[in-house]
């Protein structure tokens, strides 16, 4: 798991942390949560939203909806924390510069 070590070490030091790891596309042997990260999943595992501080990150319209659900359960803005990612565009290749050829008035002599 990414920042296996790191989750663990929070869990340690704040005595309220809690991680819920779900997977959206498990294996068949897998028994934790399955699903998307949504409004849904928090109100199961987050009684009272108002009371915890949210850290966001995700793709395409994880966090603002997220973000949209938490506001309107009570959540101050300042409790909640957040990053969007975005797939850079896609940027066109640079064209190379197309040799071009120019007489030159220079003479070159060859010896017999």
């Amino acid at each position: 798991m990414i920042f296996a070590r790191e989750l663990a070490a929070l869990r340690l030091r704040l005595a309220n942390f809690r991680m819920i790891l779900t997977l959206s596309h498990p294996d068949p042997d897998w028994k934790g949560a399955t699903g998307r990260v949504g409004p849904a999943m928090l109100a199961r595992h987050v009684p009272e939203p108002s009371l915890s501080r949210f850290f966001l990150c995700g793709p395409g319209d994880f966090t603002p909806v997220l973000k949209s659900w938490l506001l309107d359960h009570g959540v101050p803005a300042e409790r909640i924390h957040s990053e969007q990612f975005r797939k850079p565009a896609r940027q066109p290749p640079e064209a190379s510069p197309v040799p071009t050829w120019q007489p030159s008035a220079e003479t070159i002599g060859m010896a017999d």
